[in-house]
């Protein structure tokens, strides 16, 4: 599963927040919530460096939206119970007892896009996110961000590039990279 955004924003705190967003509504495999998947997101230059610019470094952005790809228990369980890819053991009303139980399962955690209305604060929410790598590429006019769910597992792998890479690009008419990496 994988979602695609294209934030309208050039304030780097709303951008971090719409990436929660669309971290926490895509789910690895079926549709089962399980909140241990990595995310991989994609990330275009330009979104990239209003995040730098912002002050964000991929140790912050990591951490912030961490904190706030959060989703309701009641419905993650929900989606664990009855849109699971493997064999739930439990009710949905054993499960979400467990999870109520859970030191991860707060209440007054809502993420930044529910409203605050009267009784928010007693709302119990659980992290929809535990790892997550950025893949800076593609357009470095465009917006873009993506997010893959992925599996317990890395499938990242370094590429190296030449030395004279910069050098290279800047010959064949592109933008040095170093522009574009995240501190």
């Amino acid at each position: 599963m994988w979602r695609n955004l294209i934030p309208s924003t050039s304030n780097p705190k709303i951008l971090m927040q719409i990436m929660a967003y669309g971290i926490t509504t895509t789910e690895a495999f079926a549709s089962g919530f399980t909140g241990q998947s990595r995310r991989y997101v994609l990330v275009e230059p330009g979104v990239a460096k209003i995040l730098a610019d912002g002050g964000y470094t991929k140790k912050s952005l990591r951490e912030d939206l961490i904190k706030n790809a959060r989703k309701i228990t009641y419905e993650a369980v929900f989606s664990k119970v009855y849109g699971s890819f493997g064999p739930v053991q439990d009710t949905f009303e054993v499960e979400l007892k467990k999870a109520l139980n859970d030191k991860n399962s707060e209440k007054g955690k809502l993420p930044p896009w529910y409203p605050r209305f009267p009784g928010w604060e007693n709302i119990e929410t659980i992290p929809a996110l535990k790892l997550v790598e950025f893949i800076i590429c593609g357009d470095p006019a465009r917006n873009k961000v993506q997010t893959l769910a992925g599996g317990p597992g890395t499938a990242i792998r370094e590429i190296k590039l030449p030395a004279r890479w910069d050098e290279l690009m800047e010959k064949a008419g592109y933008r040095p990279l170093q522009e574009f990496l995240l501190k």
